[in-house]
């Protein structure tokens, strides 16, 4: 059996185990490329050390992992941020993307005015998918990165950035300050798993 054979029989289990296993939580990460996604991923569910974490490489369409995590059986969707790759997840592939979701977190890095209106329009999109393809889903946006704005300007930065990102608007979404340098991002998620 050759690598890629043996790849994909194990993608075949892992989707044959998710749809069959009603006990277990599938979270969906998303957000724009470089924004941290597998980083959380790898920090919260694998213990990876945060500097461990600086030099993975970009996320091509999307990674399903299974993990344990505090008594919860996890399956992650992990979608590469870059737009080719969240175009296809959001218009081409987004009944299996966004079939039984448990949770949609979309992450986006605080410190980057620039992408916020990007973000936004794909924040939405994927709105519009979650609620047609998953029954009752969590909503939540990580505002990550924040160890890269200081204590005393944090409160002005999430002052904006709910403004761009016209979070007040959006029912049901809740924000998290998260950063994979300090326990904000596991608290996140504890709080998630325990919704």
């Amino acid at each position: 059996m050759s690598y890629l054979d043996q790849d994909i029989k194990e993608e075949e289990n892992l989707i044959e185990e998710m749809v069959s296993d009603t006990s277990s939580s599938k979270i969906l990460f998303l957000g724009l490329t470089q924004t941290g996604k597998t980083s959380i991923i790898k920090t919260v569910f694998e213990g990876r050390a945060p500097e461990d974490t600086e030099d993975l490489v970009a996320t091509v369409r999307f990674e399903r992992m299974k993990y344990n995590y505090n008594d919860h059986k996890i399956f992650t969707y992990d979608v590469g941020g870059q737009i080719s790759y969240l175009e296809e997840a959001i218009e081409v592939s987004k009944q299996e993307i966004f079939a039984n979701v448990k949770a949609l977190i979309f992450v986006i890095e605080a410190v980057n005015l620039g992408a916020y209106a990007s973000s936004r329009q794909y924040l939405l999109r994927a709105l519009r998918n979650v609620y047609q393809y998953s029954d009752d889903p969590r909503v939540y946006v990580f505002a990550h990165k924040m160890d890269l704005i200081t204590e005393d300007n944090r409160d002005d930065a999430m002052r904006v950035f709910k403004q761009y990102l016209d979070l007040d608007k959006l029912e049901n979404v809740v924000l998290f300050q998260t950063s994979i340098y300090d326990n904000s991002t596991i608290e996140a998620m504890e709080k998630i798993l325990n919704n």
